[in-house]
């Protein structure tokens, strides 16, 4: 076990694997944290106005990204040569 705790140190995919996830799970705590505040000190009107606020935000960020996801998805598959560069490992 603990050769298999080395291993996965030494890897820099696996740590910052280990470090994304980490700070997903904490963005999700504080998510669920922020929502019970703001639902417990608004009233049903003013959740109303958040909710359009956080919708327009939503909505607007996914209209402007441009599609860069899915541009990105076909470059790195017409380019699979440069996929360790891509990708952002290097041996």
């Amino acid at each position: 076990m603990i050769k298999l705790i080395n291993k996965f140190r030494k890897s820099k995919l696996a740590v910052d694997s280990a470090i994304a996830t980490i700070g997903r799970i904490a963005i999700a705590i504080l998510n669920f944290l922020c929502t019970l505040m703001i639902s417990r000190s608004l009233t049903s009107a003013e959740r109303g106005e958040y909710a359009i606020l956080i919708a327009s935000i939503f909505f607007f960020s996914t209209i402007l990204n441009f599609g860069l996801p899915y541009s990105n998805m076909y470059y790195a598959i017409k380019h699979r040569d440069l996929k360790n560069y891509i990708y952002g490992i290097r041996f």
